[in-house]
Parts: C-alpha cells; sequence; structure tokens
C-alpha cells in the first residue's frame, strides 16, 4: 500500500511538471510573438522566414519525387524478382518431372509393358472366332500353348497369364492342367479369376460352368466394397447372358445384401419411417416448387399454416412424380437390349483391361507429370488430374442400387442392370412413396366451424385426397 501510494505522488508531481512545462512553452511563444511584433524588422524577419519556408518545401517535392521514383523502381524490381522466381521454379518443375517420367517410362516398359501382350493375348484367346478356329482345326493348339506359356513366364505374378493358360488347356482338353492352371490364378486374384472364367465359359456356351463360377464370384464380393466390374457385370447378368441359372443366383445374392442392410425392408411399425427415412431424398427429387408461388391470396390467408400446405403440395407430387418417373425409365413392356452377348463382350473386355493397383497408381502419377509438361509446370493442373484420375470408385451395394434407380448418369448400368437393381428395392421404395403420400393426406386441414349452419362442416375434401392445387 506504501509504494502504491508512493507511484501515485510521483505521478502527480509529474503532472504537476508537464504542466508547468506546458504553461512555460505557451508563455515563450507569446514572448516571442510579441518579440517579432514589437521588433522595428519585424516584416523582413517574416520575409526571409517565408523564404526559408518555400526552399524547404521545394527540397521537400524534390525529396518527394525522388521517394516515389525510388518506389516505382522498387515495385518493377519487385515484380521483376517475382516472375524470375516463379519462371525458375516452373523450370525446375519441369525439369524434375521430365527426370521423373523418363525414369517412370523405363520402370513402366520393364515391369509392365508386358502386361499389354498379356492383355491381348487374353483377349484373341477368348474370343468366339478363335474357339471356332480350334474347333475346326485351322488354329493348332500347340502354336496357341506356345503363345501361352511365354506369356506365362514373362508375367509369373499376373493373375490373366495362368488364367489364360486354363483356357488353352481347355481347347486341347487337358483337364488336369486346367485345374492347376486355375489354381495358380486364384493364387494371384480369386475374385477376378472367378469373373473371368465365368464369362468366357458363358462365351463359349458353357452356360453350367458359367453359372457355378457366377455363384462362386459372389461368394467371394464384400456387400460394401463392389468395384466397377460388378456394375458393368449386372447388364450380361440381368439380360441373361451367363444362363437363368445364373441370373438365379445373383438375383439371390443381391436380395440377400439388401435384407442385409440396417435399413432394409422389414415387418413393423418402424419399416415405412426406415423405408421413407432411406428414400425420401430421392424422391423429393420429383416434387414440384412451382405452383405454389401463384396462390398469394391462400398464403395471406393461411398465415403460419402455409408451410404445411407447403410441403403437402411437395409431399403429394413427390409421390405421383416419382411414379411418373419409374413408369418412364422402367416400362411394362420389356425392351429389346441387342445383341446377344454384346454385355458379356463388354464385361469381359473391361475385366480383361482393368489394371492392377500398382500398375493403376504409376500411371496416375506419370499422367500428371505429363500433364506438368504440358502447362509448363502448373501445379494447379497436375492436381486436377490427380482428382480426377484416382482409380475407378467402389461402392457400397445400397448406393449402387439408389444410383442405378434414381441416378443412372452415375453408374456405367444400361437398362437391363437397372431393371435388376430395381427388383431389388421395389418393395421398399413403394412403401416409402405410399408413406409420403399418406403424410401428404394427412396434412389436409382439420374440419372447421360454420357459423351459417350453427355448427361443424367437414372439409369437402376431405377422405379424397389432397385438395385439388395439390394434384
Amino acid at each position: 500500500m506504501n509504494e502504491q501510494q508512493d507511484y501515485v505522488r510521483v505521478l502527480e508531481q509529474l503532472q504537476e511538471g508537464m504542466g508547468g512545462l506546458r504553461k512555460a512553452q505557451e508563455q515563450g511563444s507569446d514572448v516571442l510573438r510579441r518579440m517579432i511584433a514589437e521588433s522595428p524588422g519585424r516584416d523582413a524577419v517574416l520575409a526571409h522566414l517565408r523564404g526559408e519556408l518555400g526552399d524547404q518545401k521545394a527540397v521537400l517535392s524534390d525529396v518527394r519525387k525522388e521517394v516515389a521514383a525510388m518506389a516505382r523502381t522498387v515495385t518493377s524490381t519487385h515484380d521483376a524478382f517475382t516472375d524470375f522466381l516463379e519462371r525458375y521454379g516452373r523450370h525446375q518443375i519441369v525439369a524434375n518431372a521430365r527426370a521423373e517420367l523418363t525414369q517412370l517410362t523405363v520402370i513402366w516398359k520393364a515391369d509392365y509393358a508386358d502386361r499389354q501382350r498379356t492383355r491381348n493375348l487374353a483377349r484373341g484367346l477368348v474370343h468366339e472366332l478363335t474357339a471356332h478356329a480350334v474347333k475346326d482345326g485351322s488354329m493348332d493348339t500347340a502354336t496357341i500353348d506356345a503363345c501361352v506359356g511365354e506369356r506365362w513366364l514373362s508375367e509369373p505374378t499376373y493373375w490373366l497369364a495362368p488364367a489364360a493358360m486354363a483356357v488353352a488347356a481347355r481347347y486341347r482338353g487337358d483337364d488336369r492342367q486346367v485345374s492347376r492352371a486355375t489354381s495358380y490364378a486364384f493364387s494371384r486374384d480369386q475374385a477376378k479369376s472367378k469373373l473371368f472364367f465365368a464369362l468366357t465359359w458363358s462365351r463359349m456356351g458353357r452356360l453350367g460352368e458359367a453359372a457355378w463360377w457366377m455363384d462362386r464370384y459372389l461368394g467371394s464380393l464384400h456387400r460394401d466394397e463392389l468395384g466397377p466390374e460388378f456394375t458393368v457385370l449386372l447388364d450380361a447378368i440381368a439380360n441373361a447372358e451367363l444362363g437363368h441359372e445364373a441370373l438365379t443366383y445373383a438375383s439371390e445374392t443381391m436380395a440377400r445384401w439388401f435384407r442385409e442392410d440396417p435399413a432394409a425392408l422389414r415387418p413393423g411399425p418402424a419399416s415405412s419411417r426406415a423405408q421413407l427415412k432411406r428414400w425420401q431424398p430421392w424422391l423429393r427429387e420429383f416434387s414440384a416448387t412451382g405452383p405454389t408461388n401463384g396462390f398469394a391470396a391462400l398464403r395471406e390467408l393461411s398465415g403460419e399454416g402455409w408451410d404445411v400446405i407447403e410441403e403437402s403440395w411437395k409431399s403429394a407430387t413427390a409421390a405421383s412424380g416419382a411414379v411418373r418417373y419409374l413408369m418412364e425409365e422402367f416400362p411394362v413392356e420389356r425392351p429389346v437390349y441387342g445383341r446377344k452377348g454384346q454385355y458379356t463382350d463388354r464385361a469381359l473386355d473391361h475385366l480383361i483391361d482393368q489394371q492392377e493397383p500398382d500398375e493403376a497408381r504409376l500411371q496416375r502419377r506419370m499422367a500428371q507429370l505429363h500433364e506438368l509438361l504440358d502447362h509448363e509446370g502448373s501445379l494447379e493442373a497436375a492436381a486436377l488430374v490427380g482428382d480426377l484420375g484416382r482409380g475407378e470408385e467402389t461402392l457400397d451395394f445400397v448406393t449402387l442400387l439408389e444410383r442405378a434407380v434414381f441416378a443412372p448418369e452415375q453408374l456405367s448400368l444400361g437398362p437391363p442392370g437397372r431393371r435388376l437393381a430395381l427388383s431389388c428395392v421395389w418393395e421398399s421404395v413403394r412403401e416409402a412413396t405410399a408413406a409420403m403420400a399418406l403424410r401428404s393426406r394427412s396434412s389436409c386441414p382439420p374440419p372447421w366451424s360454420s357459423r351459417s349452419t350453427g355448427g361443424h362442416a367437414r372439409c369437402p375434401h376431405r377422405g379424397r385426397g389432397p385438395l385439388t392445387p395439390f394434384r
């Protein structure tokens, strides 16, 4: 406390001292003004002071000009230096990219170039014309064995090489070699090998074997990690190109996958709410929003109840719009999908051309480097290529079904596969649509009081669906 009081006294003394100095300065200024005013040569003094001030202003003006010139020089130098650094950095990026691309190209040719030759051989080996050529004797199986054996020696770690050997052994009727080559292919990639044999034997007319392999392939998949090859395969299965037995296996497996979903259609009072929660975001896309803008008077009379009326309108139009969409997208008459076997060919080509993970990563990096060189070191352009080329998307089963039915532009899926997807979710979508329609009807205003009749009159639309504007 004593120290604080001492500090207060010191501050007061300082304030008093500052006040005295200010008064002395003011008194000195007054004295100087009186001396100049009483001096007989004050005009000369004032003129001299004005001259000095003018000279100082001129000097200051020159200094300002020099400072402005210096600032412009510094700015231009800074811009030139920044441009130089940017160009130098881009040149360094281009140089590094060119060196890395050269190195990766060498690695690609050494480690992966043979895979493309293996793919070309496998594509020709499973072609229908090759099977006919072997059958009529115009193609020697010894030649096929030599080509396939050379590919296996070149790519012993690639699943497609032993898979091709199994096909070649089937051509010459060596079941023992077929079994051995098949086992070796399984050791490299079971899922792709099973799918390859299912598609290959179906193309050769061995539908019983194709169905057996398809059942094994579907059993090896995880419902929440479906690759792009499954999406391409759905069209071939749905169009019965692998036989009706394979279609039955696929339909049963897909139905089981859908039942395993936590929000799947199950008996009980909460079923409608669960289905509505799942499908409402998609169904609301079919809501009509324009007509409600024309009911200005009704909006004013409804007051706070307008939100309920508008929600009822959107629910009603969403239900009818969804029904109209499904009828247009999936007509009752089954359409003709074109040449028999076209979807199997497409699925098989997609499977053969699909790159392995290590190969795909190297290709994406090489694409980024090419983009850097094409855009002279632009990191933004290379990053865009990296985002666009992260490989094909893996989907969970329910998302695949949702896109197949309501967003086909997001999938590489044709009409047969979309119909098969709709058959899996139809009951769930139907119940969600019915629940949305029921919610719309329940939003109809309750009976109102009628003073003219002295009682309560029933809403003329009650029980007959939504009000006229909602139709």
